[in-house]
């Protein structure tokens, strides 16, 4: 047994040249015929040595293949070969190129072609080769190798080692020297994870844009994604996106040509165009993404209701387009306003593109809108012909407003968010918001992990708890920016004692920062405190009208409620029930309950003013009941008994009554024994 090995080895010297022939297999027959070196000798647990082609198209590329396969090739020299295998592969150098051809390799085990992208396949750093994952996991099971056999790899015979580890590092890094741009996408990862590595986003993002270049798909994709997300410490950049996630999925990578499709249909960096989104999503549902085969059928429904309703070449004079790129608003799709109320946008992409050109007429507009809200006409006097707004001449205070610099969009829906910080999910580690219904999407996903959904989706930052050191450190950052949302929340923490020593003094501190830059809520808190006495601030109904004017302005339906009660009482102000009505309707109009509830009263009893309608006192009573508010639930179900402007039924009223009942309600209970007693 020795003495073949011993021939084998004289015979297949490494750097010596061979012919290649009778391979048989389909990924083996495109390679009889041609000359081949010797880098590694004769294998004996393989029986195959190790070759390199010569050809220029396939330089670097090598196979393990039995002696039997080899022929003589008289035409070459021994130093020749030898300078072939130490040269770096061409391609690799090159900027910006497409996926390599070198780079393509068949699996050892069944011999068949790896599949395109590196993160289909399993990758050993040890020699560089590729195992299909099912090969892979096929080795991992097999009962016929101990332990210590599957723990080496099959091609070098190089004892296998964790991810993460030491030497899985330095390998990476060999390989990285050589110009791998796998291995520089596998290094980037370890960065983004922090496995092995300090976790670093500048180090990742660097060792991904080499990979990029390198013609590396799954690379440009991740490019891509974070100028899309402007995260991992990148500047947001549609336009950068685009150009990344264009490179990756015109070689096939399905999730950068359905991320691209999406941008091609929101027009997000580039000019919208249905056509093109369609393209890219039909690519990458042919390999099937999901998210593309949804957005498919969506884009189906979306131009067949388009198409039915209206014919593509009517044009309506009355559609409203984005001022910048000219999407047009639909019934699915809302265009946010600017701040003068004469421009609609897409998102703040659009808005940002626009935002030098017409910054000063905005100002403008918006400051003139001001004047007409708080009573001035166009030379600075009022109705009275006083001067500056005020009865004594002097100027008058501006109203601090909710910074228009605030607005955002969703990135989940893509959707503007409420102007009311109240209303939607604050994330403190990178200052951006979400929809709570997309917050609660994501937490009930059950495609995601734990440790995903523990996650910002935004800055990959690990979530922390309310409260927490980390919380308050990131609270405090943002507040010294001069963020309004920060402040406020940093006194509701000092408010309730979260994270921080309780204190009403720090808390109110806090809220007065936060509403003078406009936060609508902080106005609010502090109207609520000075109308309470509360917090350790005097009593004064008066400061308590002024922050709740200033709040119930921007929409702030709670202000707007407690000012309606404050002018139906005459409470430090003068008794008005016009302007009570006036509050009470708006915050209905947002969903206020009690405010519907109210209205309801005044409409059922005509009081205050209101001429008696029972119509309009069943619907305020209905909307509130549907909300829960037991009063509403207990009048609606008297209306229903008497029949009162009202089909009479019963059945319903006992279903009111019985709603109101269960959250204590002595009237509905009186009126359910009533029923019962009459048999009703």
């Amino acid at each position: 047994m020795s003495t073949a090995t011993d021939d084998s080895n004289n015979q297949f010297a490494v750097g010596t040249q061979w012919k290649i022939k009778d391979l048989t297999s389909e990924t083996g027959k495109k390679f009889n015929g041609k000359t081949c070196v010797i880098v590694s000798t004769f294998d004996v647990a393989s029986g195959r040595v190790g070759v390199r082609i010569k050809n220029a198209r396939n330089k670097g590329r090598t196979l393990n293949i039995k002696p039997i396969n080899l022929h003589a090739d008289q035409s070459t020299t021994l130093m020749e070969g030898v300078k072939d295998t130490t040269q770096p592969q061409e391609a690799e150098d090159e900027e910006d190129c497409p996926q390599e051809e070198e780079d393509t390799e068949d699996c050892p085990i069944c011999q068949d072609a790896l599949p395109k992208f590196s993160n289909q396949f399993t990758r050993m750093t040890c020699c560089g080769k590729g195992l299909h994952n099912k090969c892979n996991a096929d080795l991992g099971a097999t009962k016929c190798m101990t332990l210590e056999q599957k723990n080496t790899c099959m091609m070098c015979r190089t004892k296998r080692v964790a991810i993460g580890s030491k030497e899985d590092i330095e390998r990476l890094r060999k390989w990285v020297k050589q110009g791998k741009a796998w291995a520089m996408s596998l290094l980037a990862e370890n960065y983004r994870a922090g496995l092995g590595v300090k976790q670093s986003d500048k180090k990742m993002i660097k060792l991904y844009e080499m990979s990029a270049k390198r013609g590396h798909a799954g690379a440009q994709y991740h490019v891509g994604l974070y100028y899309k997300q402007g995260s991992r410490g990148l500047t947001q950049s549609p336009k950068r996106a685009i150009e990344s996630y264009t490179l990756a999925a015109e070689q096939g990578y399905p999730e950068a040509q359905s991320n691209l499709g999406a941008m091609y249909f929101n027009g997000n960096g580039v000019e919208t165009s249905y056509s093109k989104a369609r393209e890219w999503w039909t690519k990458a549902a042919a390999q099937g993404n999901e998210d593309a085969i949804i957005n498919l059928k969506w884009l189906d429904e979306h131009e067949r209701v388009k198409f039915t309703s209206t014919p593509p070449e009517v044009v309506d004079a009355n559609i409203i387009s984005c001022s910048t790129c000219g999407k047009q608003q639909t019934k699915e799709f809302r265009l946010g306003k600017c701040a003068c109320r004469t421009k609609r946008y897409c998102n703040s992409q659009c808005q940002k593109k626009q935002y030098k050109q017409h910054k000063k007429e905005c100002l403008r507009l918006v400051k003139e809108r001001k004047k007409k809200k708080d009573g001035l006409n166009m030379k600075g006097g009022t109705k009275d012909g006083t001067k500056d707004g005020t009865k004594d001449g002097t100027k008058e205070k501006v109203r601090p407003l909710q910074e228009e610099e605030d607005k955002e969009d969703c990135p989940i829906c893509t959707d503007a968010l409420p102007r009311l910080s109240h209303q939607f999910v604050r994330y403190t580690c990178c200052g951006k918001g979400l929809h709570k219904k997309c917050n609660a999407d994501l937490d009930t996903n059950t495609s995601m992990t734990l440790e995903q959904k523990n996650t910002c989706i935004m800055c990959r930052t690990k979530a922390v708890r309310n409260g927490s050191k980390e919380d308050i450190e990131q609270l405090r950052k943002w507040a010294t920016k001069g963020k309004a949302w920060a402040m406020g929340m940093l006194a509701e923490r000092y408010r309730t004692g979260v994270g921080v020593k309780q204190s009403d003094k720090k808390a109110v501190e806090f809220e007065e920062m936060a509403a003078k830059r406009g936060d609508a809520s902080a106005q609010y808190n502090l109207g609520l405190f000075y109308s309470q006495g509360s917090r350790g601030v005097t009593q004064s109904s008066k400061r308590a009208i002024e922050y709740y004017t200033l709040a119930a302005e921007q929409g702030h339906e709670k202000a707007q409620l407690n000012l309606g009660i404050m002018y139906a009482n005459g409470d430090g102000i003068e008794q008005s029930d016009k302007k009570a009505i006036e509050f009470y309707e708006m915050a209905a109009k947002r969903g206020h309950a009690t405010a519907q509830y109210n209205l309801g009263i005044y409409y059922d009893q005509g009081m205050h003013g209101v001429t008696q309608s029972s119509k309009r006192a069943f619907e305020y009573y209905t909307l509130a009941a549907k909300q829960g508010n037991a009063s509403a639930q207990s009048n609606l179900g008297v209306m229903y008994v008497s029949g009162d402007g009202i089909e009479q039924s019963y059945s319903k009223a006992r279903e009111w009554f019985t709603k109101a009942a269960a959250q204590g309600d002595e009237g509905a209970i009186g009126n359910l024994k009533l029923l019962d007693k009459q048999d009703l």
